[in-house]
């Protein structure tokens, strides 16, 4: 049936896996389809007994692939060296190729700090307010990103910051 065709439930998937070495990541595979726009869409799914378990909700042509591709995480305002005395926030961007983001943690100092994600923008705000200013000392500061998608990749950006 064509992918335009609505639907109002999901509906289960099974694909067939190709036999693959027995060391293979399984947790890694996962069901994708193009959308009416070609646009590649993410269906997840979960390995079991040789075959890829999903739910979707549109018609298509479904295929197996791998999301072994960790976010990418953006500094938008600084980086190695920058001076961040006078900013008020922080700002990146996560993005993920396929799964999606999972979660995201900010940290100062290897000290946790509150980071918020703002859709209207698309980026994620560290503030700088008298709840992570106590964490920053003069001179260097280690800004700690890290962030990981809904099939356990992860990933972590390091920045050194000038207070």
């Amino acid at each position: 049936a064509s992918p335009t065709v609505p639907l109002q439930k999901k509906f289960d998937i099974r694909l067939k896996c190709p036999k693959l070495n027995e060391k293979y990541p399984y947790s890694k595979l996962c069901i994708i389809y193009k959308d009416s726009r070609n646009r590649v869409r993410y269906v997840g799914g979960t390995y079991y007994d040789g075959w890829i378990e999903g739910q979707v909700r549109a018609f298509g042509k479904f295929n197996i692939t791998v999301d072994s591709v960790g976010p990418i995480i953006k500094p938008l305002d600084f980086e190695d060296g920058k001076v961040i005395s006078k900013y008020n926030t922080l700002e990146l961007t996560i993005q993920d190729n396929l799964s999606g983001i999972k979660n995201y943690k900010a940290y100062i100092n290897d000290k946790w700090v509150l980071m918020i994600y703002d859709r209207k923008k698309r980026r994620y705000i560290i503030p700088l307010n008298h709840r992570s200013r106590i964490h920053l000392k003069k001179g260097e500061n280690e800004i700690k990103i890290k962030s990981s998608d809904y099939k356990k990749n992860h990933s972590i950006l390091t920045k050194t910051v000038i207070y």
